[in-house]
């Protein structure tokens, strides 16, 4: 038996200037995903699990960003900024 939904799927997604007003307040759903628009980074997600804030979920790209800024590899030496 094939079921067809018809919805319309909404995603929250605001600046990170907003966000940063209600970052203590705000909890997003379980698998709520909210879009960021960054100033300095583009745009990035947060997945929210219906216990923590804002403030408290961490980024969804955020242990990739944090190895990647932690050095570069160069001609098989590996380097801080």
């Amino acid at each position: 038996m094939k079921k067809t939904l018809d919805a319309i799927i909404r995603l929250r997604r605001d600046n990170d200037y907003n966000y940063e007003l209600i970052k203590d307040t705000f909890i997003p759903s379980n698998g709520e995903v909210v879009l960021v628009d960054t100033a300095k980074d583009g745009l990035r997600a947060k997945v929210g699990n219906g216990v923590n804030t804002y403030a408290e979920l961490q980024f969804t790209d955020e242990d990739i960003r944090n190895a990647v800024l932690q050095g570069y590899y160069a001609n098989n030496i590996f380097y801080k900024d």
